[in-house]
C-alpha cells in the first residue's frame, strides 16, 4: 500500500516537531517546511497528498501557499487535501476558511491535540477527498479587526492593568510595544519577539528581555495573584500539582496578551 505523504506548513519548531511526530506514528511520511517558500519547494518536488497549514507565517500568510498551488497547477487541476491549524482563527478567518471549504482547527485551544489532525488526515484521504478550486486571489487579511494605534495599544493596557505593573517602568511599554506588534505586525517585521525589538524598535532583544523578565517577576512578588486569577486562571496549589511555572516567560506572557485580545476582538 503506497504511503500518503503530509506537508505541515508552521513555523513554531515546537509545535512543528510534535504534529510531525503524531502523524508519523500515524503511518504517513510527513515533511515539513517554516515558509510559504519552502512549503512550494516540497510541493514541487514531493507533491504531498495533504498539508497542515498555519496562516502567519515568518515569510507570508499561508494562504499564499493555497493560491500558489493553484495558480501553479501543480496537481494538474486537482488539490491536495487541506487544513488550516492555527491559532489565528476569528472574525477574519473564518469567512475566508467557510468560503472555501477550508477545515479549520484553532491550535490555542486546550483541548486541541495533534490527534485531531491525523484522524482527519487517516478519513480525507482514505475517502479520496479532493479539496475544491480556489480563487485565483484569497482576500487579504489583517491580523485583528482594524482599529486604530492607540485604540489597540489602550485595549492592551487594560489587559496589562490586571497585574499591577509599573507603569513608568520601560519594559512595561517594551511588553506593550511587543503585544501591539504581535498583533499588528509590520511589513519588515519577521513572525518573532526577537524581530519586533531588533527591526522594528531598534532595541538590543537581550536588554529589553532582561528588563521585561525582571518586571514579571517584581510584579508577581508584589502581587502572586493575579497571575494566579487573570493568567494561569488556577491556584498556586493546583499549578504546583501540574508542574507549571509560576511567573510566565516574556515570550509566553506576551503571546498570551495577545492571543486574549485577538480572541475578544475577534
Amino acid at each position: 500500500m503506497e504511503v500518503k505523504k503530509l506537508l505541515i506548513v508552521e513555523d513554531n519548531l515546537a509545535f512543528s516537531n510534535e504534529l510531525t511526530h503524531c502523524l508519523k506514528n500515524g503511518g504517513f511520511a510527513v515533511f515539513a517546511a517554516s515558509s510559504v517558500q519552502q512549503a512550494l519547494e516540497i510541493v514541487k518536488t514531493e507533491k504531498p497528498d495533504g498539508i497542515s497549514l498555519d496562516i502567519q507565517l515568518a515569510d507570508s500568510l499561508g494562504f499564499n501557499l493555497i493560491s500558489a498551488i493553484e495558480i501553479n497547477n501543480y496537481y494538474n487541476g486537482k488539490m491536495p487535501v487541506i487544513t488550516v491549524v492555527s491559532s489565528l482563527i476569528g472574525l477574519q478567518t473564518i469567512p475566508i476558511l467557510k468560503q472555501n471549504q477550508i477545515p479549520y482547527y484553532d491550535k490555542s485551544l486546550p483541548t486541541f491535540r495533534p490527534e485531531m489532525i491525523l484522524d482527519y488526515f487517516t478519513f480525507a484521504l482514505k475517502a479520496n477527498f479532493n479539496q475544491p478550486a480556489f480563487p485565483r486571489e484569497l482576500p487579504k487579511l489583517q491580523t485583528i479587526p482594524p482599529t486604530s494605534t492607540s485604540d489597540l495599544k489602550v485595549l492592551i493596557k487594560q489587559k496589562l492593568d490586571n497585574y499591577g505593573f509599573n507603569k513608568r517602568a520601560t519594559a512595561y511599554n517594551r511588553l506593550t510595544d511587543a503585544v501591539y506588534y504581535t498583533l499588528m505586525p509590520t511589513e519588515n517585521q519577521l513572525h518573532s519577539l526577537t524581530s519586533i525589538f531588533v527591526d522594528v524598535l531598534n532595541t538590543d532583544f537581550n536588554t529589553a528581555f532582561v528588563g521585561m523578565k525582571k518586571l514579571l517577576i517584581d510584579t508577581f512578588k508584589q502581587n502572586p495573584q493575579n497571575f494566579y486569577d487573570f493568567y494561569h486562571k488556577k491556584s498556586r496549589e493546583e499549578l504546583l500539582q501540574l508542574g507549571v511555572k509560576e511567573i510566565p516567560t516574556p515570550s509566553d506572557f506576551v503571546y498570551r496578551i495577545a492571543e486574549d485580545v485577538r480572541k475578544e476582538n475577534s
